[in-house]
């Protein structure tokens, strides 16, 4: 009796497991014949009813894993990617404040609990996209172009807390909320950069992300550096944004606890080799501009980043490695803005030369002698750069003062002159300009009594005119558009105002004869005479003559000027006072015997191996010079050229002439 009852019970467990089997089989055959009918949720739906039908309560966590091998063993190969979408269009529907009975989203959940697929590698991967995928929509529309608001890691850790179901939790929510928050700033690093300090929250939020994980350290160093390649070191880009964008990837980087050399080397290169202006726009910026704060910390800039390749002195038992990218080591990276500027060049005196002609021309330029901005600024520059750095500053700046005094003093001679003069000491202030000009007797007159009275009051001294440096203030009765006199004030250059002389005493002339009485070239009396046919004041009247205009044909005039007149009143205007082609040549003549030496010794060699001779020598040398770019090299190696002291091959391969 024992035995048969053991039988009864084998053979019932027995057609029981076969009955699951079965069903087991028409499911999935069923949940893949219905695959284009019907949308994967609701053939998972199919298959967990047949699941819970077939399946006794006691057996379901024996059979979960049976049911869904049996399932992938005969899934297509899109069948993930057929649940990623399901999970993200789960995810999109998912509201934790409205849940129904059966809603999608709570059936998937029963679904996967129901299944065990939780527990199932396979699901992880879909899933963990799914829910990458949504925080991403979340953060796009919440953080993106955002930089302002502070803690938005926090707040997008939050909201995607409320957004996502809480059973998918447990899949590192916290650490892909970290992962696509960094992807989406990696994508804006410029934007955040370029907007710094307005974006200093964002930045605040990436510097958490920098201390936790190395590896994302190395992904915004890399993407940052690839960035300002690609945004910075082209023509279309200016000096001042280059620079600008250059400090505040420095302050960026401050911040973010990583070193700025792995960072931004290549665009300081591109700044020192591509861009000529790059100084003067540092010198700008400090003086005037968003770098003046920089300028009034008082210490000096003692702290010098140098390329350790090329140190002359070999390593001592101090020497320490490079430290890491990610973990740099206090005092490594300069906290002064200023020095890592001046690293660039690697000399102050660069910036101390340059600073001494914009100084110049300001100087000049400004007919009140006021001078108490330029004293100041230079006090600055005294604490950054070095007293001794700034001595020819403070003497134009003295020799400014003085002129103030003799003036005066002339003045009180000469009661009805119209003369002001700077006088300034040549040795100190850089090369101005000396084009010639024979001025108009009218000019010249009170200009020669003033110097008299100067060469009495300060015997044996003489005063030595720049004929063409200046600025002439003059009222003019002209004609307006209806014909009635008015009264205009100009202030021009002794040029001009000698040409309009010229005109008052005849009121014709040929550009050869103007050119004869005031010792001018003819193509700068053109640009000259182009800025009183602007003001309808001289007209012109073929290809080289000039006309002052008269009353009667002053509305003829206006009506006959043609489109090629008026686009020769374009005037370039008061030029620099200072002669920066003259500064400039100057600078590349220290290098002509040194390219005569370097190609007498090595016979013949291309403009690249001349160019990178030239920059060792440049950083070794005691001579204030910048390094040449390229271009301004080879313009020079081609005057030496036309000078027949060298000669360039059909290679490009330059050697000395008849060599």
């Amino acid at each position: 009796m024992m035995a048969s009852t053991a039988a009864n019970s084998y053979h019932s467990q027995y057609r029981e497991e076969s009955d699951i089997s079965e069903s087991k089989r028409l499911a999935v055959q069923t949940f893949f014949a219905n695959e284009t009918q019907q949308p994967l949720t609701e053939r998972l739906q199919k298959f967990v009813e047949a699941f819970q039908d077939k399946v006794p309560l006691q057996q379901r966590e024996q059979q979960q894993l049976e049911w869904t091998a049996y399932l992938l063993a005969r899934a297509p190969a899109t069948f993930l990617d057929e649940l990623e979408q399901c999970f993200r269009q789960w995810l999109l529907q998912y509201s934790e404040e409205m849940q129904e009975e059966d809603s999608t989203t709570t059936f998937l959940t029963n679904v996967l609990q129901i299944l065990g697929w939780f527990d199932f590698a396979f699901v992880q991967q879909p899933l963990q996209k799914a829910v990458a995928f949504r925080i991403q929509q979340i953060a796009r529309d919440l953080i993106q172009g955002d930089y302002e608001t502070p803690n938005l890691l926090q707040v997008l850790l939050s909201e995607c807390q409320q957004a996502i179901p809480s059973i998918l939790h447990q899949i590192n929510l916290e650490e892909n909320v970290r992962s696509v928050f960094g992807k989406v700033r990696l994508d804006e690093l410029f934007e955040m950069v370029a907007d710094y300090p307005d974006s200093q929250p964002a930045v605040q939020d990436l510097q958490t992300l920098c201390q936790t994980s190395p590896r994302f350290a190395q992904q915004l160093t890399h993407s940052l550096k690839q960035t300002l390649i690609r945004r910075l070191c082209h023509p279309g880009a200016e000096t001042t944004q280059i620079m600008q964008m250059y400090i505040h990837t420095i302050h960026c980087l401050r911040v973010w606890g990583l070193s700025s050399a792995a960072v931004t080397n290549p665009v300081r290169t591109y700044l020192r080799e591509q861009r000529s202006d790059t100084v003067r726009c540092i010198i700008t910026s400090l003086t005037t501009g968003d770098l003046y704060e920089e300028l009034r910390k008082p210490q000096a800039l003692e702290h010098m980043v140098e390329d350790e390749d090329d140190e002359e002195q070999p390593p001592t038992m101090e020497w320490q490695p490079k430290p890491s990218i990610f973990h740099p080591v206090a005092g490594h990276d300069s906290e002064d803005i200023l020095a890592l500027l001046v690293s660039i060049y690697g000399s102050k005196e660069v910036f101390v030369n340059e600073y001494r002609l914009m100084l110049a021309d300001k100087l000049l330029n400004q007919l009140d002698y006021q001078t108490d901005s330029s004293v100041h600024t230079l006090e600055l520059l005294k604490l950054r750069f070095g007293e001794q750095s700034m001595r020819h500053c403070e003497v134009m700046v003295k020799d400014v003062d003085d002129s103030k005094r003799t003036n005066a003093q002339i003045k009180e001679e000469l009661r009805d002159s119209v003369v002001d003069s700077v006088i300034v000491s040549h040795i100190f202030w850089p090369k101005l300009q000396k084009e010639r000009l024979q001025h108009h007797p009218r000019l010249q007159t009170p200009m020669d009594e003033y110097n008299r009275v100067f060469s009495r009051l300060k015997n044996p001294r003489q005063l030595v005119w720049f004929s063409q440096l200046g600025t002439v203030d003059i009222e003019l009765d002209v004609f307006d558009k209806g014909g009635e006199v008015v009264t205009k004030s100009f202030s021009c250059t002794p040029l001009q105002v000698t040409l309009l002389l010229h005109f008052e005493d005849q009121p014709m002339w040929k550009l050869s004869d103007l050119s004869n009485e005031t010792s001018v070239p003819e193509n700068v009396l053109q640009k000259r005479l182009s800025y009183w046919i602007g003001h309808r004041i001289i007209r012109h009247i073929d290809a080289d003559t000039y006309e002052l205009v008269l009353p009667t044909e002053h509305h003829y005039h206006e009506n006959t000027e043609t489109p090629e007149d008026h686009h020769m009143h374009y005037d370039e205007g008061t030029s620099s006072a200072v002669s920066l082609t003259a500064h400039e040549d100057e600078e590349m003549q220290v290098f002509e015997s040194y390219v005569v030496g370097m190609l007498t010794n090595m016979g013949s060699l291309p403009l690249a191996r001349i160019h990178q001779m030239l920059k060792m020598f440049v950083t070794g040398s005691e001579v204030v010079v910048k390094d040449p770019t390229p271009q301004q090299l080879a313009q020079f190696l081609q005057n030496l050229v036309a000078q027949n002291k060298l000669e360039c091959g059909p290679d490009g391969m330059y050697k000395l002439y008849g060599k």
